[in-house]
């Protein structure tokens, strides 16, 4: 991403915005980001445009794609899980083909998704490390400080479904719960 940005003369934070977009978790991973490396509205909307479009462009070429491809069912889930930017896209995507494809999906995206926290407070502490990095006195607090703290709750309630600590009907009411209005 960093290259494409360069290539086609993107600001910088407006790169890092799309580079975190596409890798983790499309625009939930945006908007944690942007308050990381202090972008401006116009990039984050521009970022969020350009995960969207091609969110709904994934749901209709990835299952023909797939398809004229003759991906086995674990590889066309995987694939969607780990092309698609955004959940619900990679979901659908996942699921065009075959349910079992679809729960490959998911759990490639999630996997992806568990990342965000990490990701976010990387940028944000090389964005204040450039420039500002001599004025951070605790890193370790720094960061704990600027980490995304639902990322914890996340990958507790991984942990706790993978090992089945919740009846069907409780996971299946957690995996319906949204964190926030683009999850």
């Amino acid at each position: 991403m960093t290259f494409l940005g360069r290539a086609f003369g993107l600001r910088p934070k407006l790169t890092s915005l799309l580079a975190v977009g596409s890798a983790v978790c499309g625009v939930s991973a945006i908007i944690a980001t942007q308050g990381a490396i202090e972008a401006d509205e116009e990039d984050s909307s521009f970022a969020m445009l350009r995960i969207l479009a091609l969110g709904a462009l994934s749901l209709f070429t990835f299952p023909l794609i797939g398809h004229a491809l003759h991906l086995s069912d674990h590889a066309y889930g995987l694939w969607a899980g780990l092309a698609v930017d955004n959940t619900a896209e990679a979901t659908a995507a996942g699921r065009a083909l075959l349910r079992r494809s679809g729960k490959l999906a998911v759990l490639a995206k999630n996997t992806r998704n568990a990342m965000i926290g990490f990701v976010c407070s990387r940028m944000r502490f090389t964005g204040r490390s450039q420039g500002q990095a001599k004025t951070v006195g605790n890193k370790a607090a720094f960061l704990w400080q600027k980490f995304p703290k639902f990322v914890l709750g996340f990958l507790l309630i991984s942990v706790l479904a993978t090992y089945h600590f919740f009846t069907k009907e409780q996971a299946t009411a957690l995996a319906n719960l949204r964190v926030g209005p683009f999850c």
